[in-house]
């Protein structure tokens, strides 16, 4: 449903739609698991990043780690945070010294277009919004989605001349046609197959896992 459309009572109305947008819930997924001591997490972020390097994109992941962001008019977020209005650190739950190292990795993989899966550990800090107790170290899959080279040049040209030149990086209205579905459908197959199952894998069945994928 949405609140921007209502009936004559002020009710929400409602309507299947084929894609939606969440909000701000599906960003946060981590805070749960980090207040249950959950270890070992995967993190799927479709952020609709056209260009990384701009404060105001992934801007959930920079919070998480304490680094300023920007909102959407530009304007600056403080470190920790996704709003103007938001407190200081209210997101903050991995060590800020963590986040250079993996942009660094995250930043390689797409500047080569490869599939941006980065696996490492990181050290949780106190959060008491959230009742997060820090001190422990989480290892975590990070699944970035974003324009992939490698994925387009395997494309027959026409599909390819077809399709965003950012996807998967599309907003939710964007998707118009069951071609734009599809593509963004074997994108994902194409990112999970490739990419992120055997990192999962890793991650979950440890070192003998890795040996036996070599």
């Amino acid at each position: 449903w949405s609140p921007l459309e209502k009936d004559a009572n002020g009710v929400p109305k409602n309507h299947l739609l084929p894609v939606g947008d969440s909000g701000v819930y599906d960003d946060n997924g981590h805070l749960p698991l980090l207040r249950r001591g959950v270890k070992k997490i995967v993190m799927f972020d479709n952020w609709a990043h056209h260009n990384i390097s701009e404060a105001q994109d992934m801007m959930y992941m920079r919070a998480a780690f304490g680094v300023p962001s920007a909102a959407g008019d530009g304007q600056a977020n403080p470190p920790g945070s996704v709003s103007p209005r938001m407190p200081k650190d209210y997101l903050k739950v991995f060590d800020s010294s963590d986040f250079p190292a993996l942009w660094e990795k995250i930043s390689s993989l797409k500047a080569a277009g490869e599939p941006c899966v980065v696996r490492d550990t990181f050290t949780v800090v106190d959060n008491a919004h959230f009742g997060i107790k820090g001190g422990w170290q989480v290892e975590i899959v990070w699944a970035i989605c974003l324009p992939s080279k490698v994925w387009r040049s395997q494309l027959p040209i026409e599909t390819d001349k077809h399709l965003f030149d950012y996807l998967p990086n599309v907003i939710s209205s964007e998707p118009h046609s069951q071609f734009d579905m599809a593509a963004l459908s074997q994108y994902a197959s194409w990112f999970f197959e490739q990419a992120i199952n055997h990192e999962i894998r890793a991650m979950l069945d440890g070192e003998h896992a890795q040996k036996a994928m070599v």
